[in-house]
This record gives structure tokens, sequence and C-alpha cells, in this order.
């Protein structure tokens, strides 16, 4: 709920699992909330962060939150994923 000058007046405010989209309650401390900084082209740290938000549910499933959280890496930053999928690729040629 908002006040008249527009500020949130709401005592908590639950979090949404950013894989399934299921409300993440107070009591769900299996839950984990990943802030990933956002670097420049230098490798510095800009003070910019993507939030994501994984329920306990979704990190009980064996190997599930880790693709969960390699989607959200590929919905947001496509060419990184891309590079470190080349790089990795060429680290297991180069150990063959």
């Amino acid at each position: 709920m908002q006040n008249e000058e527009g500020q949130n007046m709401d005592l908590y405010i639950p979090r949404k699992c950013s894989a399934t989209n299921r409300l993440i309650t107070s009591k769900d401390h299996a839950s984990v909330q990943l802030n990933i900084g956002h670097l420049d082209e230098h490798g510095v740290y800009t003070g910019n962060f993507s939030t994501f938000a994984l329920c306990g549910f979704v990190r009980a499933q064996v190997g599930y939150w880790n693709s969960a959280i390699l989607c959200f890496w590929f919905w947001f930053f496509p060419l990184i994923v891309i590079w470190f999928c080349v790089m990795f690729s060429i680290f297991l040629l180069i150990l063959i």
C-alpha cells in the first residue's frame, strides 16, 4: 500500500521466484537472492546489478537451479554466455 506521497508503507513485500514466478514466502528459508554486478569493457564494476531470486523449490531439484541461472544469464547477457561457451570449448580441446 502507498500513501499520498507515493511511499511504500507495507512492512513485508514478498519476492517472486525468477524461474517459476512463484511467491517466495517469509517461511521459505531455502530461497536465495543473487545480485550480479555489471562490468564495463575494462572489467570494472559500474555500480549497477541484476537481481535474481530463486525459491527453495527450485533449489531442491537437482540440477534445475543451475540451468535456471544459466537461462537468466543467456537472457540478460547473451554475448557473455556465448563467449564463455567458446572459451570453455577451447579449454576442453586443449585438454584433449
